[in-house]
């Protein structure tokens, strides 16, 4: 009895055991199960959280980017550059807008954007963009004696012979055009070389200018004597002509003149003169002429010249900074040496910087801007387009293609255009960085470009227009009617700075259209996020 009474008792503590060991079992069930869930609520929430870090991240800096488009929407005159990016605040943060690059271009959809203006004989001089009473006109001339007249009216005139040097406007809306051989009107001849004179819209010149030898550079007006022409030739021989093409002076230069004359008031040193700065080259030197001329009571005519040496051969052209003293004067030479000279208060010439370049140069450089901020440019035959300093400093070159023949010239806000060989019309943004640094226009159609293009604003203002000459005997003009952008928005705790891990937005487009300035085309985008 002793014996089962024990059983038994031993049975209610396995009992009591095993009860136990199943709350046990179940607790730490119910700890696993509840931890598990603790971990996904807060796995899920670290998520959302995160998430919706993202997407007011994103919203915010596409907040930017459009606020970007925006503003170029609006800003619809193209020749005004383009528009300051506002910061943009949302979702208490805020993006930083910038452009990585903004220029000037084509509409891509357009079938329109590049005509022939005119067609003739083979383009292969300088044109020159001027601002004439009745507004903008480009001034061309081609290898069979027609001068073209295009921008607010168009116009033709028929020389015969050929178009030797750039024409040149001149007070009263007169053109002066240089002219090889030119027979019409057959009662009024040049013989071989001169410049003729034109009243805008004439059919034919009023007059010709007598020269000795070619006249391979524009004309210039007096600043005392406005009415007056300065030009100089191949010959070596420079000369000043009133409106009815009487010749008032002529001097004798030792060398070829190549260059349009620089013109300045003499001062009250010697008042009613003009102080005149001739570039001379041939192969063996080249050097910078200086004179004055007058017209008063003790005579008309030029003073005994000073020759500057410039220490290279085959200088090819020149250009200046402003037209104002203390000036500086850039010169470009066949073998790619560039030298900057400064004309003082006092008329003295003294060279303040030069530079060789690894290219031959063919044409002029080019200045944008004045003092310590102006930028030289320079094409080489290479291909290649030099941008530097007022003290020749390196800042940027770009390797366009084909051979560059003619002068870069700027718009009104920096951005550099050239023509080549190539049969494009090349811009290099103001606004670019290394990757996003230059546009082409053309697609090769527009024949070999032998000389410079003109930009200047078009379309009532509204739009930029390249004005192309070619050899292929079209004047081309390209309508410049939309922006190609590039754009980058962050979000950044220091406006404007962005460091690298920010999150942003990177977009590519264009906007404007021919048709109207709110078109958007949206090339490319991406999202970073660290």
């Amino acid at each position: 009895m002793t014996g089962i009474r024990g059983v038994l008792k031993d049975r209610r503590r396995s009992q009591r055991g095993s009860i136990l060991s199943a709350v046990l079992i179940i607790t730490a069930f119910v700890a696993i199960i509840a931890g598990a869930l603790m971990t996904e609520l807060s796995t899920n929430l670290l998520l959302t959280h995160a998430l919706m870090l993202r997407v007011n991240n994103e919203a915010t800096v596409d907040s930017g980017a459009e606020l970007a488009i925006a503003k170029l929407q609006t800003s619809s005159v193209i020749p005004s550059g383009c528009p300051a990016i506002p910061l943009a605040t949302l979702n208490s943060l805020t993006a930083s807008t910038s452009y990585l690059m903004c220029g000037p271009a084509i509409d891509s959809k357009s079938g329109s954007a590049i005509n022939p203006l005119a067609s003739g004989a083979s383009f292969a001089v300088d044109g020159t963009y001027a601002n004439l009473s009745f507004g903008g006109e480009y001034l061309g001339g081609d290898s069979a004696g027609n001068l073209y007249g295009r921008g607010a009216r168009s116009w033709t005139a028929t020389l015969g012979g050929h178009v030797t040097g750039p024409p040149r406007p001149i007070p009263g809306d007169d053109v002066l055009a240089p002219v090889h051989g030119a027979t019409a009107p057959a009662s009024n001849t040049c013989g071989s070389d001169c410049v003729a004179f034109f009243q805008f819209g004439s059919s034919a010149p009023d007059c010709y200018m007598q020269a000795n030898g070619s006249v391979t550079a524009a004309p210039a007006p007096g600043v005392n004597y406005p009415a007056y022409a300065y030009f100089g030739d191949s010959s070596g021989k420079f000369f000043a002509y009133d409106g009815t093409c009487t010749q008032k002076a002529s001097q004798s230069l030792p060398q070829a003149v190549i260059s349009s004359p620089i013109v300045f008031d003499a001062g009250i040193n010697k008042p009613q003169t003009d102080e005149i700065f001739a570039l001379l080259a041939d192969s063996t030197k080249s050097q910078l002429a200086q004179f004055d001329f007058s017209s008063g009571k003790n005579g008309t005519g030029f003073t005994s010249p000073t020759d500057t040496s410039l220490g290279t051969p085959s200088a090819v052209g020149l250009a200046v900074d402003g037209t104002s003293l203390p000036a500086r004067v850039a010169v470009t030479f066949a073998g790619g040496m560039v030298r900057v000279l400064q004309i003082s208060t006092s008329f003295t010439v003294s060279t303040i910087a030069t530079r060789q370049l690894p290219s031959g140069i063919a044409d002029a450089p080019a200045w944008y801007g004045s003092g310590a901020n102006g930028t030289i440019a320079v094409a080489g035959q290479n291909g290649t387009l030099y941008l530097m300093d007022g003290s020749l400093g390196s800042l940027r070159s770009y390797t366009l293609g084909g051979s560059i023949q003619g002068s870069p010239i700027a718009d009104g806000q920096g951005d550099w255009f050239v023509g080549n060989d190539n049969g494009n019309v090349h811009e290099v943004p103001a606004i670019g960085s290394p990757q996003y640094s230059t546009l082409a226009f053309g697609g090769g159609q527009l024949g070999s470009i032998q000389s410079s293009v003109q930009v200047a604003p078009c379309n009532g203002g509204a739009w930029l227009c390249a004005y192309a000459p070619s050899t292929n005997g079209n004047l081309y003009g390209v309508n410049l009617s939309a922006r190609d952008v590039v754009i980058s928005a962050c979000i950044s705790t220091a406006p404007p700075a962005c460091a690298s891990d920010n999150p942003r937005l990177w977009v590519s487009a264009q906007v404007g259209s021919e048709a109207s300035n709110k078109t958007v085309h949206v090339q490319g985008w991406s999202y970073y996020s660290p």
